[in-house]
């Protein structure tokens, strides 16, 4: 589901990382390696052998260095170093030898099945001395001439073929981080999903412990999520979040994700802040490492806007939904596989994430707890204990979600008599159905609004919902 862009600046994917060029441009917080947390991923620079590519053909170059051989064959099979290909010769050179310098040998099973030298396999070098590309020049019915019974594919060995970096970019987890030391320690596999688990391979492969600041660690970006999103007008936008629906295609147990999705689509006070995707840049906090660095919150805007173009229509999995997952699941490892997971759980993470992510306090300042000195009304205490939380939590989530919790616990000692009174914030309180007892086949249940709470409940103002008790 993920596909990765360089986060250097001016590196190719493939490239040798260059000295303090890693962070910038796509992190959005002033040093990503802040936010490493276990479990995450990222990336590391391993050197390989040398090899060389031609697109054209859909053909690797490459070299074992166990026998001293050049080869070249398919992808899929120079990934794994096998002696297995179209044509081949035995070189310790470094660099591919040309037909001038040494004859290559293709397969032919005429007279007899061997490995024959041929002439009329032309290699030459082209570019700049010590960076050359290789060029093959083949014609199949000359080797078939030549060579009888050759059955191999001509067009495989004709093309050129470019130098690659003598290494690649692979994804490793991250097992721990000391930022007192300054080290990080990885894994030496990729981690990877099988079936319906997220699983690490450090306990059977093991672990490599290196500095915070290697150059030949990055961070790891998922695809461009505004590559196909919706880039039309934002009241326009608006107007189709707020009047249509669209479905969200399920990717394995990610129905707890997708209804918690779809509820938040409902509330158009909330998806209409992410329509505007330059809107969302500028509110990112750039300083604030407790968040995603704004990857979020760029997937999320993205969502929403391929949501409101496909309304009346379903969301597929792949694009923006599987871009929004991947990126939650980097920084939230729980939910990186596909796994049944708790609805609330996730709901909480992300509106944890977001919150930080568009927090309006640059810098939290220290704020002392509010005693209880028993003179306050609980609404003086109410309105100072909000007034201190938003000195250092302020966002659209504080502002459309979040409320107080109000404590009261009195001393059960006699003649003691202290009571004590706490505000404290939440963001969503999990409201256990009750249980009906065996006879009873329903159970009304009833739901009450905040307005209804704090102005009194009046019969006219009550909602209630009943049903059948097998579905409640």
């Amino acid at each position: 589901l993920e596909t990765v862009r360089t986060a250097g600046q001016g590196l190719a994917a493939d490239d040798k990382p260059v000295a303090g060029s890693i962070a910038k441009p796509y992190t959005h917080v002033s040093d990503w390696r802040t936010q490493l947390r276990q479990d995450m991923k990222i990336q590391v620079f391993v050197k390989g052998q040398p090899h060389y590519r031609c697109d054209e053909a859909e053909s690797t170059l490459h070299y074992i260095p166990r026998y001293k051989e050049w080869w070249v064959s398919d992808h899929e099979v120079a990934a794994r170093h096998e002696r297995v290909g179209y044509i081949n010769v035995v070189s310790g050179s470094e660099r591919p030898p040309t037909s001038d310098e040494k004859l290559w040998e293709l397969w032919a099973n005429a007279p007899s099945n061997v490995w024959q030298d041929s002439p009329h396999v032309k290699v030459t070098l082209e570019g700049t001395p010590g960076q050359e590309d290789i060029r093959f020049c083949t014609d199949e019915s000359t080797l078939k001439e030549h060579h009888p019974g050759f059955r191999g594919n001509a067009q495989k060995i004709n093309g050129l073929f470019k130098k690659q970096p003598g290494g690649a970019w692979e994804t490793r987890k991250v097992v721990k981080v000391n930022y007192k030391t300054r080290k990080i320690t990885i894994t030496n596999r990729a981690p990877y999903s099988y079936g319906y688990s997220y699983y690490s391979s450090h306990s059977y492969y093991g672990t490599t412990t290196m500095s915070l600041d290697d150059d030949n660690i990055r961070e790891l970006l998922f695809a461009d999520h505004d590559d196909d999103a919706e880039t039309g007008d934002t009241a326009e936008i608006g107007l189709k979040l707020a009047t249509g629906v669209a479905g969200l295609r399920n990717m394995g147990n990610t129905c707890f994700m997708n209804s918690v999705l779809q509820s938040l689509f409902a509330l158009t006070s909330f998806v209409g802040r992410f329509a505007d995707a330059a809107a969302v840049e500028k509110a990112i906090n750039k300083n604030n490492f407790l968040g995603t660095g704004g990857k979020l919150a760029r997937a999320f805007s993205a969502l929403v806007r391929k949501y409101a173009a496909r309304t009346g229509g379903v969301v597929e999995r792949d694009g923006q939904l599987s871009a929004f997952k991947a990126t939650l699941g980097n920084f939230a490892p729980v939910f990186a596989g596909f796994q049944q997971q708790d609805a609330m759980e996730f709901f909480n993470q992300f509106t944890s994430f977001i919150h930080e992510d568009l927090n309006r306090i640059k810098k939290k300042p220290y704020v002392e707890d509010l005693d209880d000195d028993g003179k306050a009304s609980d609404s003086e205490m109410a309105d100072e204990s909000w007034r201190r939380f938003k000195l250092r939590e302020d966002s659209m989530i504080v502002d459309l979600f979040q409320g107080q919790f109000r404590s009261h616990l009195t001393c059960p000692e006699t003649g003691c008599g202290y009571e004590s009174r706490r505000f404290d914030p939440f963001t969503a309180v999990a409201c256990p159905l009750p249980k009906p007892e065996k006879k009873k086949k329903r159970k009304k249940i009833r739901f009450y609004s905040c307005a209804a709470i704090a102005g009194g409940v009046a019969e006219s103002e009550e909602c209630s919902s009943e049903s059948k008790t097998n579905s409640s």
